[in-house]
């Protein structure tokens, strides 16, 4: 029961950039950023929330893709259809739609609660997440980049 999300973002990005479009993304949409989503991501108890947040910022361009910008959806989550979920139900869109960006987060949370529950170490965690979540063949590499550059086991 896969949902699957969209990764147009990081398609696009190529490997010398991969680190640098993260750096020149600004202010989000209202008091989104990168302090805030990284405080929200803080405040759950994620396995490996490094992990997490890379692929916060892999999937939304550094948090400044036009999926960000309007459904405030940083995770390219697509609609939930078999499980809990905090998008609204009005978007007629296939991306999900969050009222605000701790939205977003909480809905990545039941994500997890859903799908990732019995993995039980980091290596496990990559793959499953690259090979269930991400259409990019390189997207697991990517990730692995952003948490070394970021140095974001060191900020959890």
């Amino acid at each position: 029961i896969f949902l699957g999300v969209s990764h147009t973002s990081a398609e696009e990005v190529n490997e010398e950039v991969v680190v640098d479009f993260v750096e020149e993304s600004e202010l989000l949409a209202d008091t989104m950023s990168f302090d805030s989503v990284l405080d929200e991501v803080k405040a759950y108890n994620w396995k490996f929330p490094h992990v997490v947040f890379a692929q916060f910022l892999l999937e939304s361009g550094g948090f400044s893709s036009a999926l960000t910008r309007t459904n405030n959806n940083f995770a390219g989550m697509k609609v939930a259809v078999r499980r809990l979920t905090t998008a609204n139900k009005t978007n007629l869109n296939v991306y999900a739609h969050y009222t605000d960006y701790k939205h977003c987060v909480v809905d990545r949370a039941l994500y997890e609660a859903s799908f990732l529950r019995d993995i039980t170490s980091e290596e496990e965690y990559y793959k499953t997440v690259s090979r269930i979540y991400a259409e990019d063949g390189s997207y697991e590499r990517k990730l692995r980049m952003l948490v070394e550059a970021y140095k974001l086991k060191e900020l959890f």
